[in-house]
Parts: structure tokens; C-alpha cells; sequence
């Protein structure tokens, strides 16, 4: 998955550290202007050079949804709850919505693909990531179609993926959060309503959705959200200190373990509740 802001810091992230995934108990709830958004994985605000943008996906073809798009979000909330150090838990581009509108603006570049062997009348249809190696990436994730026919239609899709967090500008922590949970509604009929900064505009235009001029990725033109969630409980965080590209000791001081009903997200979406 690919991910775009704008009033962020750039970085490189470190070489990476191959772990083997500790358990952790994770539950759900759920450029120009547009920068390439790669700190998801590694969720550190600090400052290098940009990332590489993301390679042109190959063709999709299919019936609507398939095809290759651009969701662009604004992060609108974030909770802490599951960490007792606040700062051990951060959501690019590390401004809200309503505390700098331009600055929250996120994209998400993801492929809609049939699943299906055979045509049908009534394709199955998977979701996955763009091939970004500085973003955070998932493989094929099923879609579900919700409230078909209605005004709230909507593919929806939930999946669970590695969080690293950089709690310090000097880098000398690391914290995982192994079982992230990463969940999105795609709506088909409900229009953008939160205003974008950098066009002045919200709503949707009533033509489907599709790629176009010179960018391998179409935009969606409906409403979308999409939320990073893990609840507290054992090895949330599960933090380092971080030297020289290694892990190093386990820290537990100041990371206290939280219940489990106590949750960390970051809420991101073009339209407002309704």
C-alpha cells in the first residue's frame, strides 16, 4: 500500500530488522499538494530524504470496482489508549483534520482485482496493496459487499499487518505492534463531504470511477475510510532500544501493559458521520 500527505516529514527508514512476530492480542473497530506517505510501517517523524514513489501497477481489468485507484483521506482521529506512553503510538502524517486540514490530507494507493477463474455475473473482488517497499504493504484481501442497492453500499475489508513506531526523534526505540488490525469501507454511492483544502471541493462525481491521464492510479471518487486499530494487552507495544540498525534490550519501563478493551487507532476519511 501506497500513502500520500502533505505537511509531513520525509524520512528514509533504517534497514530493516527481520523479527519473528511476537503475539499480541489485537482486536478491531473498525508532490504538489500530494507527497508519498511511507511511515505507516515504520511510523517515525523525523527527517531524510523522500522515499521512492510507488512502480505503475499492471493493467486491472474487470468489471467495477477492478482497477487501480487513489483513496484520498484525511487522518481525523487518534487514540493512544492501548500504550501508557502516548507517545509510543503516532499516525502519519501526525496532524488532524481539524488542526491543519491540508496537512491531514492521505492517500492510499490500492488494487481492486476479481478473484474469479471464470466470468461471472457476480464477481468476487480482493484488495491489495501497491508494490511501495517503503510503505506498508498486504496481499489479497477479500471484499465484502454491504447494504447492496442502498444509499451505505460499500465494499468493505479488514486484515492484519505490521506497525513499527519510532516513539523519539533520536530513533533509539523501537516499537512493534505486531497485530495491527488494518480495516476500510470503500462506499460506492456515498459522496465526499469533507471539503478538500487544496481544490476547495467534496462531492463526488456520479461517473464511475477510473484511471486517467498520465497516473497509473484512478481516483475514487466516493467516500472511504480506513483504520489501523490494536487493543492493549501482553506485547502492545512490544519496544527495543534501537542502535545502529539492531535491536538491542527489551524495554518495558514506561510501557506498562493496558487492558485489552483499551484501543490505539488512527481514523482516516473523506466524508463526515452521518
Amino acid at each position: 500500500m501506497s500513502l500520500n500527505f502533505v505537511g509531513s516529514h520525509d524520512f528514509t527508514p533504517p534497514t530493516p530488522v527481520v523479527r519473528t512476530p511476537r503475539r499480541s492480542r489485537a482486536s478491531s473497530f473498525a508532490g504538489s499538494v500530494d507527497n508519498r506517505l511511507s511511515v505507516i510501517e515504520e511510523d517515525r517523524p523525523s527527517s531524510s530524504p523522500a522515499p521512492s514513489p510507488s512502480p505503475s501497477p499492471s493493467p486491472v481489468t474487470g468489471p467495477f470496482p477492478a482497477g487501480s485507484y487513489t483513496f484520498t483521506t484525511y487522518l481525523s482521529t487518534v487514540s493512544t489508549n492501548c500504550t501508557s506512553n502516548s507517545d509510543s503510538w503516532t499516525c502519519a502524517p501526525y496532524v488532524t483534520y481539524d488542526s491543519d486540514a491540508l496537512g491531514s490530507r492521505t492517500q492510499f494507493d490500492w488494487i481492486i482485482s476479481t478473484t474469479n477463474t471464470t466470468p461471472t455475473a457476480n464477481p468476487d473482488f480482493a484488495i491489495a496493496s501497491s508494490n511501495n517497499p517503503f510503505a506498508i504493504n498486504f496481499s489479497k484481501t477479500s471484499l465484502t459487499l454491504m447494504d447492496e442497492g442502498l444509499d451505505n453500499e460499500r465494499y468493505s475489508f479488514k486484515t492484519t499487518v505490521p506497525k513499527v513506531v519510532y516513539p523519539t526523534a533520536s530513533v533509539s526505540i523501537k516499537c512493534y505492534y505486531n497485530e495491527t488490525q488494518l480495516s476500510g469501507n470503500l462506499y460506492t454511492k456515498k459522496p465526499k463531504t469533507v471539503s478538500d483544502p487544496a481544490t476547495g471541493t467534496g462531492s463526488a462525481s456520479s461517473s464511475v470511477p477510473t484511471s486517467s491521464g498520465s497516473s497509473p492510479y484512478g481516483e475514487w471518487k466516493y467516500a472511504v475510510d480506513a483504520t489501523q486499530s490494536i487493543g492493549g494487552g501482553v506485547d502492545v507495544p512490544d519496544c527495543y532500544q534501537y542502535e545502529n540498525g539492531q535491536d538491542g534490550s527489551r524495554i518495558t519501563q514506561g510501557y506498562e501493559q493496558e487492558p485489552q478493551g483499551s484501543f490505539c487507532s488512527c481514523a482516516y476519511t473523506n466524508a463526515n458521520p452521518q
